[in-house]
């Protein structure tokens, strides 16, 4: 518990009634240049790969990771 009070400054029983929630910042415009942003960030990563490791799939999972961290 000293943990959870260190990082999130309250303790438990101040979040117990709470919900989580997740809003955009700002206009979805901006949220689309990012997603377009990290597609053309995931295939830059993946650009010099071999063909026959190159990935479709790897290349998706790699931009909804950029998405999420930016």
């Amino acid at each position: 518990m000293i943990v959870f009070e260190f990082l999130c400054k309250y303790s438990p029983i101040v979040y117990e009634k709470g919900r989580l929630a997740f809003q955009l910042l700002g206009t979805p415009g901006w949220f689309i240049l990012f997603v377009l942003a990290a597609a053309a960030g995931a295939y830059y990563a993946y650009r010099n790969v071999a063909r026959d490791k190159y990935s479709v799939g790897l290349v998706v999972l790699r931009a909804v990771t950029f998405s999420v961290l930016a």
